[in-house]
């Protein structure tokens, strides 16, 4: 599981090493919810964020030469939450936002400004296994009105937005991760042999794939396992994919060296983990 947040340059129009800019922070970045204990409700804490100190806390309108204290316009949306194999996040609906209630969704940071957001799970049933939602929380481009002087000369300026995108998790009771391999083979490159590993939850709840360890075995000719020639393979590599989880209903792509003196063809392949979330 993890969270991203990210700026992004929204306008061209001056670039000055004197300003700062005007953002916000949020915490927490993870929120759970386990309705069958009564946990269908939490808090998200929004703070105003500038470069450079403010020594107004009364600024209410903004200013193209005080862009540090600048207001700065939230808006919190709720999304579907989905990884593909190579653990890129995908939001590819808005399905299941109803289930919960934000409030308020939208609002406006002054300088000092800190801001409690609810966020309730109002869904009628418990889902059949652990579910993920992206909490997504955007800085919106701040109008300004039209009383402004226009600049007698060109300037540009990058006007940096942020975007935090946190994680909103259901977790019914009696979950249980049943993570099984879909398919392995193997992959060369300049670094050399890599070993490819498919990997598919059907269980109920998450898996950590920190400390996964594979049975590793060759085929024959007729696609059949070698038992005999099976070896136990302990992975000691960490990449993105092993530092992370794996949802209940997702496929995940693990790719680790070759396993030393082990003959490269066709293999099969079970995983194990140590300290299995119950």
């Amino acid at each position: 599981m993890y969270f991203r947040i990210s700026l992004w340059a929204l306008t061209l129009l001056s670039i000055d090493p004197a300003m700062g800019s005007s953002s916000f922070n949020l915490t927490p970045w993870v929120l759970i919810f386990e309705p069958q204990n009564k946990i269908i409700s939490q808090t998200v804490t929004f703070k105003y964020q500038s470069d450079k100190d403010s020594h107004d806390s009364k600024v209410q309108r903004p200013s193209p030469k005080d862009d540090q204290n600048a207001p700065v316009p939230v808006e919190v949306t709720l999304t579907a939450r989905e990884l593909d194999l190579d653990g890129k996040v995908i939001y590819p609906s808005s399905q299941g936002a109803d289930d919960f209630v934000v409030y308020p969704s939208q609002f406006i940071l002054y300088p000092g400004d800190v801001k409690k957001v609810q966020v309730q799970w109002v869904g009628a049933k418990l889902p059949d296994r652990e579910i993920s939602m992206g909490f997504i929380s955007t800085q919106l481009p701040l109008k300004f009105d039209g009383n402004l002087e226009e600049p007698k000369t060109a300037i540009t300026m990058v006007e940096m937005m942020t975007r935090y995108e946190g994680i909103i998790v259901v977790r019914p009771p009696n979950i249980k991760p049943g993570v099984v391999v879909d398919t392995a083979y193997s992959r060369q490159d300049s670094a050399g042999t890599h070993m490819v590993v498919i990997l598919n939850n059907k269980g109920t709840g998450m898996q950590s794939l920190k400390n996964i360890d594979f049975t590793v075995a060759p085929l024959d000719k007729n696609g059949k396992i070698k038992f005999n020639e099976r070896i136990e393979f302990k992975n000691k590599t960490v990449s993105n994919a092993t530092n992370q989880s794996l949802l209940a209903g997702f496929r995940r792509k693990v790719e680790v060296p070759w396993p030393g003196g082990f003959p490269v063809g066709p293999i099969n392949v079970s995983a194990t983990f140590i300290d299995t979330p119950k």
